[in-house]
């Protein structure tokens, strides 16, 4: 057996290069899909989003990881389906950062345990919807420790900054395409956070020129191959980011709420 158990015999693991590819569900868990659906049951993915479908159709962000990928909250249609759909098992691994492997015939596993999907490949494009501008409006970071006061993302002019209980906590150069978010220059700001192991984490995260991934609603997904972290555009809703705006009235000594 392959990948530690968890792949079928015949397929090697690989790393991930899925980015503009499509493909069938041919079998899960090793049975073949025709001997239990009668539907067709699909996987596309884009630069950002993944899109698969079975009795109801699905969408959200992904962003590769060290060796596999993570997917993102996902919509989907709410179609009453059948006790035997491929749904939960698709869901369950897409969104488990499964274990890739490829055969010699082209074909790629993806297995999380005690669940596979086998897939081969198809010709079809989904198209990338656009994304708002990165600086139309900030991002607020759903962080552990965020609370009612999440970090803050904001880009402009080919620089970056992260407010963190006061602005400018940590600020760098940043360069962001291709799924890519190149940063250099990063350094901390010398202001007060009762956040300091985050910012620290924070400031390593960013170091390392993290994937990005983008929606068309604002959604965000940031990761550094280990981290993930999710996050929504302030706009065209600022509502969100207000924090920031109340802290930085505040002054250095005003209330900066609990995380």
């Amino acid at each position: 057996m392959g990948g530690g158990g968890l792949l079928a015999d015949g397929f090697a693991p690989i790393a991930f290069d899925l980015a503009g590819t499509s493909w069938l569900v041919i079998a899960i868990d090793g049975q073949t899909l025709g001997e239990r659906y009668s539907d067709l049951a699909t996987v596309h993915f884009t630069q950002s989003m993944l899109h698969w479908q079975a009795c109801n159709y699905h969408e959200g962000l992904y962003v590769p990881t060290r060796s596999s990928f993570a997917a993102g909250r996902a919509v989907a249609t709410l179609v009453n389906c059948p006790q035997d759909t491929p749904d939960p098992a698709m869901a369950q691994v897409l969104g488990g950062r499964p274990l890739i492997g490829s055969n010699s015939e082209g074909k790629i596993q993806l297995a999380v345990e005690g669940r596979s999907l086998t897939l081969s490949q198809i010709d079809r494009r989904y198209n990338e919807p656009p994304a708002p501008p990165l600086e139309a409006g900030p991002f607020r970071l759903m962080t552990e420790d965020g609370g009612t006061h999440p970090p803050v993302l904001s880009f402009k002019g080919g620089t970056f900054s992260v407010w963190l209980d006061c602005a400018d906590a940590i600020t760098g150069q940043a360069q962001v395409s291709e799924g890519r978010m190149r940063t250099s220059k990063v350094v901390p700001a010398q202001c007060e956070t009762h956040r300091p192991t985050t910012r620290r984490t924070l400031e390593t995260f960013f170091r390392s020129s993290p994937a990005i991934a983008r929606g068309p609603n604002g959604e965000l997904m940031l990761s550094d191959g280990d981290i993930i972290i999710q996050g929504q555009q302030c706009y065209p809703d600022p509502s969100g980011c207000d924090h920031v705006k109340r802290t930085a009235q505040a002054g250095p000594d005003g209330d900066l709420g609990g995380a």
